[in-house]
């Protein structure tokens, strides 16, 4: 794992601001996971707010990143798993479906296993963040 998890990796489109955002590598090895595909495709290049919901620059560091009626949220730690949990109190008044990529059961030895779950939350809910060594997390939020 010489760049971090895949999780890790999509995490970066949340945490760094960049009009210029792209995926290295042969476009045709993405082909491949069209489901992670897909997801990386709904992340926008610029954003109308920008909250810190964790910063540790020896841990971990949680940006939330809104555009339009939609947040995103990324992840990313250091070499060593973390956890935490975050409140879901900047999202606005109703229900949200928060579409979630994050590091799989064997990330910390398979850097490209992930996983992506989908779930209803409030802004009155939390999260419990699991991110393996050198691993990350995104969620999507979009107003149900």
């Amino acid at each position: 794992m010489s760049m971090g998890t895949r999780a890790h990796q999509t995490a970066l489109y949340v945490v760094f601001e960049s009009p210029w955002m792209m995926m290295s590598d042969s476009p045709s090895n993405y082909l491949k996971d069209l489901n992670y595909t897909t997801y990386l495709s709904k992340f926008p290049t610029v954003w109308d707010e920008t909250k810190v919901l964790y910063a540790d620059a020896t841990k971990a560091v949680i940006i939330a990143r809104r555009k339009a009626d939609k947040w995103y949220v990324g992840g990313i730690t250091n070499w060593k798993k973390f956890e935490t949990q975050i409140d879901f109190a900047f999202l606005g008044e109703g229900s949200y479906e928060a579409k979630i990529l994050a590091d799989g059961i064997n990330a910390d030895r398979v850097a490209e296993d992930y996983k992506i779950t989908t779930q209803l939350v409030s802004n009155a809910d939390k999260y419990q963040v699991k991110m393996a060594p050198g691993g990350g997390f995104t969620i999507i939020f979009s107003p149900k």
